[in-house]
């Protein structure tokens, strides 16, 4: 007997092949028979009929009676769909069970490969810059580092209120399990804070794990995650408040080359605290220099 297109993908998602799916339709339709009825009904060949009909029995389908021969019953489908049902989600608890070796294993084999090797992707647009590169802060293990400017907080706010995609919170539900240490700075050029103080302000209260400052400079955007992955918006060079691409790195030793830059900075800025409670950003000599400055370069931004 053979099935319906329909009635194959139902029974492949059980994790049933082609002979178990028409074994089992043949016998359904026949109630009770034996192995060579349901060879004759179905054409899966008689080597095979008794490894599929074992299957069937697992998933909770199928009862057999061990005489000579064997007969083979199909289960009454309010049973069978309980046992299906039981079946699928002790795979469930099996599978769960197993990943934490996976996962040691798959460590084993991957050994320092992701230390050797760079690797980079571009994505075009605001909203795959957040939603397919700004993700991975909400992928860390450790810690991450977020070097903002005024149009990724514009960028943020866009992608919330058109198209509720909020990225703050993604990454506060990462978070509710983890010990993840963010460090945000916002480089601001003089008069911008007016716009980011509603953005600072939310949530009210302290967050655990999560430190933001704030330094009167204009820097070019950039996070990096876990000490590996690098992130580097890039902005359209006329149009204000425009990101036009996404950079994703995976390299460490860049990755170590911006949290210098990165600590060198943060060290000199100021807690959001202080901007909220209407202190001026105004540093003292030395302070609010641009990530390259404070390097020993000559540059106008920091690196992108």
């Amino acid at each position: 007997m053979q099935v319906a297109g329909n009635d194959a993908s139902l029974l492949k998602d059980l994790g049933l092949g082609t002979y178990e799916i028409n074994a089992y339709l043949a016998l359904l339709s026949q109630g009770t028979a034996a192995a060579n009825d349901i060879c004759a009904r179905s054409g899966v060949p008689s080597s095979k009929i008794y490894a599929a009909m074992e299957r069937l029995q697992d998933c909770g389908l199928v009862q057999i009676q061990r005489t000579r021969p064997k007969l083979f019953l199909a289960t009454p489908l309010h049973e069978a769909m309980d046992r299906i049902l039981e079946f699928k989600r002790s795979e469930q608890h099996r599978f769960e069970a197993a990943l934490p070796e996976l996962e040691k294993r798959l460590q084993q084999v991957m050994g320092e490969s992701r230390s050797r090797a760079a690797f980079a992707s571009v994505e075009l647009g605001e909203e795959n810059h957040i939603k397919r590169h700004v993700v991975h802060l909400a992928r860390s293990e450790r810690t991450t580092a977020s070097l903002l400017s005024p149009t990724c907080v514009e960028i943020i706010q866009r992608m919330k209120l058109r198209q509720r995609f909020d990225i703050r919170k993604i990454i506060d539900r990462h978070d509710e399990a983890r010990t993840i240490h963010h460090r945000y700075l916002f480089g601001l050029p003089a008069g911008a804070e007016v716009a980011l103080l509603p953005f600072l302000q939310q949530p009210a209260a302290p967050v655990p794990g999560r430190e933001a400052r704030v330094i009167r400079s204009r820097l070019t955007p950039f996070h990096v995650v876990d000490d590996e992955v690098i992130i580097l918006g890039i902005d359209h060079p006329l149009a204000r408040g425009m990101r036009v691409a996404s950079l994703l790195i995976r390299d460490r030793t860049f990755a170590r080359d911006l949290l210098e830059g990165f600590d060198a900075v943060w060290e000199k800025a100021v807690p959001v605290a202080d901007l909220l409670a209407g202190r001026s950003l105004e540093a003292p000599a030395g302070k609010g220099q641009d990530l390259a400055a404070d390097r020993g370069t000559d540059q106008d931004a920091a690196p992108a």
